[in-house]
């Protein structure tokens, strides 16, 4: 028990510091769009990092990605800040035994992909999900800067690569 509650504290930590990093950049007017990541390899890599702190959860984690590759326009720290706020998130909030699905999809003959992370877990609040739309988050001092802020900075990561999210 001990052993999970560390692990949990760490990866919480670890997600704080880099949460707050990309924060920074963001507020800055980063562009997002001034690197190029391959999203399959990606997800593959969340897959097994949120594994271990699922399996400690007593959530299992997999992921579904499709064989070719898939590009996106989005610097690595961000893609990858991005979606892995999602999948902490539907890894930490939801309950033994839990379920976390990763998938990553190609559209429109590769054109397009869908991300989709999926859980049994409860959900977001009403609240959290009106608050997600704000485009003001990085320039407003009085935003939150706790545990929300991670999924705030999924959605402008989103908003600035031109991706479309829904929850």
């Amino acid at each position: 028990v001990e052993a999970r509650r560390a692990l949990a504290d760490v990866v919480y930590l670890s997600s704080m510091v880099e949460n707050l990093h990309q924060a920074t950049r963001l507020r800055h007017e980063f562009d997002v769009t001034s690197g190029r990541v391959e999203l399959s390899d990606l997800v593959r890599r969340l897959e097994r990092r949120f594994a271990i702190v699922g399996r400690h959860a007593g959530v299992e984690v997999a992921a579904n990605t499709p064989e070719e590759e898939v590009w996106v326009a989005c610097t690595h720290a961000l893609a990858e800040r991005a979606l892995a706020n999602l999948v902490q998130n539907a890894v930490e909030h939801n309950t033994e035994p839990g379920h976390v699905a990763i998938r990553l999809s190609l559209l429109d003959s590769g054109r397009r992909f869908e991300l989709r992370v999926e859980d049994d877990g409860p959900g977001l609040p009403e609240e959290t999900l009106a608050s997600l739309q704000s485009e003001t988050f990085l320039v407003d001092d009085a935003r939150p800067r706790g545990p929300e802020m991670g999924m705030l900075i999924t959605t402008e990561v989103a908003r600035r690569a031109g991706w479309s999210m829904s929850y």
